[in-house]
């Protein structure tokens, strides 16, 4: 049982699992291997990764994975928002989303928690309306995943797309992802008006991720599991199991995984969100956090 904003509520706990540090060169030179995206503040006062912590403060505390070599960033940034983490999984190379959620799936099972998975490289605005989204989608996670997805506000090529199935509850099942049309193919996609941005944030059960990850991915289920189970504890890190961990391939969950699922729910989160994985977001980005900041003084 769960006590949120003063009142009590009997729901599972919501553990938020935050992926940093990824091999994204899109941002180069800004960003690089030592210096990932989610650690950038970009004078705003808070990096991608800290406002995805806060994000997630109505929820338990959070998991979070990385490379090895961000242990102490992770940490200091932590402590600077007054948070501290669950555990943190120490990841000895890059093995991609697949691998790295597969290992928080692993150390969740059995505890009757939910895993709210978000990248730590986003922006998102509205954040209230983010947890209501967000808790009222347990009731669909008891066989399925939840994916969350937010209206297309421009044709963009270089998001991934989640077509929904008729319907009118909040939750509707997933009929097919599509990744990074053409803008003409973006544009129709959005003409038809039952595609959503995949945002890469999803809900569900450790033991329904890891059914599925089984039947996509074994050597990468097993792999996880074994590097998860043999690994070395520090306070709350986990050193995941080096050999064990660089056998298996790098692959992304959305490869292994969501675009294989013949049973999941989408829901419009119903905010404003943008991945930033483009120097022209960034500036946009930038532009619109200045702004604020000149309305707010």
């Amino acid at each position: 049982m769960r006590r949120i904003r003063g009142r009590m509520t009997s729901r599972p706990d919501i553990v938020p699992v935050i992926l940093v540090g990824g091999r994204d060169a899109r941002l180069w030179p800004l960003t690089n291997s030592k210096r990932p995206k989610e650690f950038l503040s970009l004078g705003t006062g808070l990096s991608f990764f800290q406002r995805t912590a806060l994000r997630g403060r109505a929820f338990s505390q959070p998991i979070i994975v990385c490379h090895q070599r961000y242990e102490d960033t992770v940490y200091r940034q932590m402590a600077q928002i007054k948070m501290e983490p669950r555990t943190v999984l120490l990841e000895p190379d890059h093995r991609g989303t697949a691998a790295a959620i597969g290992v928080a799936a692993h150390l969740l099972k059995g505890i009757g928690a939910l895993m709210l998975v978000q990248p730590g490289d986003q922006s998102l605005k509205n954040v209230r309306a983010f947890e209501k989204g967000v808790i009222e989608s347990i009731a669909y996670t008891i066989e399925n995943m939840v994916l969350f997805g937010v209206k297309p506000m421009s044709p963009e090529s270089d998001y991934g797309y989640i077509v929904m199935a008729e319907g009118d509850r909040a939750c509707r099942p997933v009929r097919r992802f599509i990744e990074k049309p053409d803008v003409r193919g973006a544009k129709e996609l959005i003409a038809r008006g039952d595609c959503l941005w995949n945002t890469g944030m999803f809900l569900t059960r450790p033991s329904v991720f890891l059914q599925l990850l089984e039947r996509s991915a074994p050597k990468i289920y097993g792999g996880a599991q074994k590097a998860l189970a043999v690994g070395t504890h520090e306070n709350v890190s986990i050193q995941l199991n080096k050999k064990i961990f660089s056998e298996f391939e790098s692959v992304s969950v959305d490869i292994v995984l969501l675009k294989r699922i013949s049973s999941a729910f989408v829901r419009d989160l119903d905010v404003e969100w943008s991945d930033i994985g483009s120097w022209w977001r960034l500036f946009r980005w930038r532009r619109e956090e200045r702004a604020v900041s000149r309305y707010s003084a």
